[in-house]
C-alpha cells in the first residue's frame, strides 16, 4: 500500500524537477541553476540579506551568478542589452536575491548597473543594499520625489538602486501608468 501511494504521488506530481524538464516543456534553454542560498542572513554593514556575489565571491552561488552573467552575455551577443527583467510566478522564489546578486556580478565585469525594485506590495530590495527605502519608485510615480533624489548608492562599486518606496494601495495602476513607461 505504501509503495502504491508513493507511485501515485509521483504520478500526480506535475512540478518541474530540473532544467532538462524546463527545456523540454518550454522549448527554451535554462541559462544556469543558482544553488539554494540557505539562511545567509547576517547583519553586515546594516544589510539584512547577503550579497554573496560581493561578500563571498568564491562561493558556489557567486560562481553561479557569474555563469548567469556569461550566459546572458552570450544569449544575445548581437543585441544591445539595456534592460533585464527578473520575474517569477510565485512569491518567495528569489527574484530580489537574483536581481541584487546579478547586479553586483554585472558591475564586477565593468558595467554600470541600476537596480529598480518594482515589488510595490512587499518591497525588500533596500535590505540588500545600503541606502533608504523611501523615497523610491512609488514616490517618483506619484510625483512626490524626483529620480535623482530617489536613487541610492548601493554600497557596491558601479551599482545604484532605486527602491520600491512605500507600498501604495494601487500598485498595478502605478506600474501600468504612463509615468512608469516614461521612467
Amino acid at each position: 500500500l505504501g509503495v502504491g501511494v508513493a507511485f501515485f504521488r509521483e504520478y500526480m506530481d506535475d512540478t518541474l524537477k530540473d532544467s532538462e524538464q524546463v527545456k523540454q516543456l518550454l522549448g527554451v534553454p535554462a541559462l544556469t541553476t543558482i544553488p539554494f542560498l540557505g539562511d545567509r542572513s547576517r547583519s553586515d554593514a546594516g544589510r539584512a540579506h547577503t550579497l554573496v556575489s560581493q561578500l563571498d565571491p568564491k562561493s558556489p552561488p557567486a560562481e553561479a551568478f557569474r555563469a548567469l552573467r556569461t550566459a546572458l552575455h552570450f544569449s544575445s551577443i548581437k543585441q544591445s542589452k539595456k534592460v533585464l527583467l527578473v520575474a517569477s510566478a510565485l512569491p518567495g522564489e528569489g527574484k530580489t536575491t537574483v536581481s541584487a546578486n546579478l547586479a553586483v556580478t554585472l558591475a564586477q565585469a565593468g558595467g554600470r548597473v541600476l537596480v529598480v525594485g518594482c515589488d510595490l506590495r512587499k518591497p525588500s530590495l533596500h535590505q540588500f543594499f545600503t541606502g533608504h527605502q523611501t523615497p523610491g519608485l512609488t514616490e517618483i510615480l506619484v510625483g512626490d520625489s524626483d529620480f535623482d533624489s530617489a536613487v541610492n548608492l548601493a554600497g557596491a562599486p558601479n551599482v545604484d538602486f532605486l527602491s520600491a518606496g512605500s507600498s501604495p494601495p494601487n500598485p498595478v495602476e502605478l506600474l501600468g501608468s504612463a509615468t512608469m513607461s516614461s521612467l
